[in-house]
């Protein structure tokens, strides 16, 4: 606090003493005291000891009633406090003992001003001018800067600044003004004088200035500067908490706003900012009770309501934050920000009238609201209204360049998705303009990706045939076939031939489920051997030679798919020991899974010859023999393949709903072949690998009932091969069919339709 400028001070001081001794020669010693001690005053108030300084203020009244200067100093002190009534008790006192004391007219002035009553405010500053006292300009250009009468404001400031040279709170006052109006260097030059004045306040000035160029180093060097010369300035640590927040240093930033809550704990302002950096640090609880708290200083702040309003919709708590920018809006009917997050609200509780309503309100207000403009354009993107969404998007990138590349491109997603490719490229083409050659690479990937789904868009119809064939199809015999069909068709063209593998599974699939409902009904006999017989056998023999229907087909399907999960999974896992392997054959993994796609998904080919010849080890002999077993699992990966083969089958063979019989034959059959599996190995320790493969074929051939005799197909055996199928059964309906199969269609002939959807 300054009672008074330096120099006024010590003017006062002198005056003090020779007062005091020409009241000591005419012995009224009480008056010189009362000097004495307003002097002392003085000095306690310069060192923000106001109390101190109130009691000896008091002391100087008591001693001298008419001490005008006196009731002026007090009523400063009890302004501090926030005791205006009585501050304006004691400048009125002080006018009436000494209706020239231009000091008293000043400080009241600055209390009417405080209190918004502004003609007293200006009557007291001109009364305080015709006494030249050149403050008083300063003061009265504070008034008219406020009322946004900024040529008057400019006036002053020029005329206190003539009268007095060395006034540095005009320079400062008169570098803010500089400084709203884009005056940058006037701003500079004034505060910098003030500076050499050794007005502390003018580091903390410039520092904003500095701060506003982007010169963030200097701003900070400004501060410190400030907080160092005088460390009790609470807007020194209030913007550089300010400046280290937008930096993301939240625990610096925390720190001065703490001080700053120290220095001024009834600031509604400090509260507010403190809450705005703990919601920015995810402090949810700590941030609303800092807004709470600033309302609870000042319930008139629209800007708090609007923030409080954005957390509580963060938390989905929509009635609390509808009821804050109510209040928002009513206290400041101006209030952009609430507009444009209730909106936001409204938009969430899909009322989109009363959203579209406040977006256009935001926007009305202020025509360069980015933000108002991205959220009704995402409300028309989210309604299917395009047109008006892209417009919103262009005047968005009209206010902000580094929004193009983002919001250009999501408009060609847009217009790509809505057959508009025309469209799709022009955005694409101004997204790119003016990129930086690292970005312009990217443009050619999205051109291709709207050229793809342009193709993709002729082939529409017919997968919409496809769709509506399955919705009225599914579980219609004839439904597989048209996915063969189309799958065929597809396969033509060299641009779907993923399209054409993805049908051809689905295929596979559905004819898979056919045959899976066969076996149910199959199950259904199990307790009457004869008729059991009977079901399988015919089941087996009479599917004989239709693709896709016989038990063969469906056990090699299998095999298929995990050859597949194979190459796209665990493959991944053993590529680098593979390559040398592949090496010798010519291949590498990508063209070994192009192989398995056009050898066995797109043809048919026979799983296991393709197995031998593409995943059995080769050139065992670089082994040596204590380590061929160990080798041979290492690095061909078959045995474990076919091991899962056969043990997936009866690890989820429902054993609990199977005759005893049933379940001794399962289990019997599980480590049999398990155990002839061992001992192809141990064959291989002495003897070639393919003499042991050998044998695993001659177990693979039982299973391949087209060439099975008909003692093959006796009630035992079937009973054997039932538990097989009933196993797959339940490893295809439980781990790929029921829990994914009637999805999986559906989404594949979704993904088919959305691959012209290209991001």
């Amino acid at each position: 606090m300054s009672l008074k400028s330096k120099r006024e001070q010590e003017k006062q001081r002198k005056l003090a003493k020779k007062q005091a001794r020409a009241l000591k020669q005419t012995g009224q010693s009480d008056l010189s005291n009362a000097e004495i001690y307003n002097n002392r005053g003085i000095d306690y108030a310069e060192q923000g000891e106001f109390e101190l300084a109130l009691d000896y203020f008091n002391k100087a009244i008591e001693l001298n009633i008419n001490f005008s200067g006196a009731y002026n100093n007090r009523g400063l002190i009890y302004k501090e406090q926030g005791k205006f009534d009585l501050a304006l008790v004691d400048y009125n006192k002080a006018v009436e003992l000494n209706s020239e004391l231009a000091e008293a007219y000043n400080n009241r002035g600055l209390l009417y001003a405080e209190q918004k009553k502004i003609d007293l405010s200006l009557a007291d500053y001109t009364y305080a001018i015709q006494l030249n006292y050149a403050r008083d300009y300063n003061n009265r250009g504070l008034v008219y800067k406020e009322q946004g009468k900024l040529d008057l404001a400019l006036t002053d400031y020029n005329k206190a600044i003539e009268l007095d040279p060395k006034l540095a709170e005009a320079y400062d006052n008169r570098g803010l003004l500089y400084a709203e109006q884009k005056e940058i260097d006037l701003s500079l030059a004034d505060y910098t004088y003030a500076i050499q004045l050794n007005y502390t306040r003018a580091y903390n000035n410039r520092g904003l200035v500095y701060k506003k160029q982007g010169k963030l180093d200097l701003a900070l060097i400004d501060y410190n500067k400030a907080i160092e010369l005088d460390p009790k300035l609470a807007e020194s640590y209030f913007n550089r908490g300010i400046l280290y927040s937008e930096q993301n240093k939240f625990d610096l930033a925390l720190v001065d706003y703490n001080k700053v809550i120290e220095l001024k704990p009834k600031s509604a302002e400090i509260y507010f900012y403190r809450g705005i950096l703990y919601k920015k640090q995810k402090e949810f609880n700590l941030a609303l009770a800092d807004y709470n708290k600033s309302l609870q200083l000042n319930p008139n702040l629209a800007e708090v309501y609007t923030n409080r309003g954005i957390l509580y919709r963060e938390q989905n708590s929509f009635e609390l934050a509808l009821a804050d920018y109510n209040c928002a809006i009513q206290l400041n009917s101006n209030c952009v920000a609430a507009y444009n997050d209730r909106g936001n609200v409204y938009r969430e509780q899909e009322i989109f009238d009363l959203a579209f309503a406040d977006y256009d309100k935001a926007i009305q207000l202020n025509r360069n609201s980015i933000d108002s403009y991205l959220n009704r354009g995402g409300l028309y993107l989210q309604q299917g209204k395009i047109d008006l969404a892209l417009t919103d998007f262009e005047k968005a990138v009209g206010l902000d360049k580094r929004l193009k590349q983002p919001l250009f491109l999501l408009a060609s997603r847009t217009l790509t998705d809505h057959q508009q490719f025309d469209k799709a490229e022009d955005y694409v083409k101004r997204a790119f303009t003016n990129a930086k050659s690292e970005e312009r690479q990217h443009e050619g990937i999205y051109l291709q990706s709207i050229e793809q789904a342009q193709r993709l868009h002729k082939a529409y119809g017919r997968i919409q045939e496809l769709v509506r064939q399955y919705s009225h199809n599914l579980g219609n015999t004839l439904f597989p076939d048209t996915l063969y069909n189309l799958a065929q068709t597809l396969k033509k063209d060299n641009n779907y031939q993923k399209e054409a593998l993805q049908l051809y599974d689905v295929f596979n699939a559905e004819k898979t489920i056919m045959r899976q409902a066969e076996l149910i009904n199959i199950r259904q006999g199990q307790n009457d051997p004869k008729r059991f017989g009977e079901l399988v056998q015919n089941s087996c023999l009479h599917h004989e030679n239709e693709p896709g229907n016989n038990i063969q087909f469906v056990l090699n399907y299998a095999l298929e798919r995990m050859v597949a999960r194979f190459l796209n999974e665990f493959y991944q896992k053993v590529k680098q020991p593979r390559e040398k392997v592949l090496s010798k054959l010519g291949m590498t993994l990508d063209s070994l899974r192009e192989n398995f796609e056009q050898s066995i998904f797109f043809n048919h080919g026979d799983i296991f010859t393709w197995v031998n010849q593409y995943l059995m080890p080769i050139e065992i002999t670089e082994f040596s023999e204590s380590w061929q077993k160990v080798k041979f699992k290492k690095e061909g990966h078959a045995e474990t393949l076919f091991y899962s083969y056969f043990n997936e089958f009866f690890k989820y063979a429902d054993y609990q709903q199977l005759t005893l019989r049933f379940y001794e034959q399962a289990i019997d059959n599980k480590y049999y072949l398990m155990s002839r599996w061992e001992n192809h190995f141990e064959n291989n320790q002495s003897n070639s690998t393919e003499r042991g493969l050998q044998g695993i074929r001659e177990d693979l051939s039982q299973l391949n009932l087209s060439e099975a005799s008909e003692t093959t197909l006796q009630i035992d055996i079937k009973g054997n091969l039932f538990v097989v199928t009933l196993a797959f059964r339940r490893d295809l309906l439980v781990y790929e069919i029921m829990l994914e199969q009637k999805q999986r269609i559906y989404n594949t002939t979704e993904r088919l339709l959305a691959m012209k959807k290209v991001s």
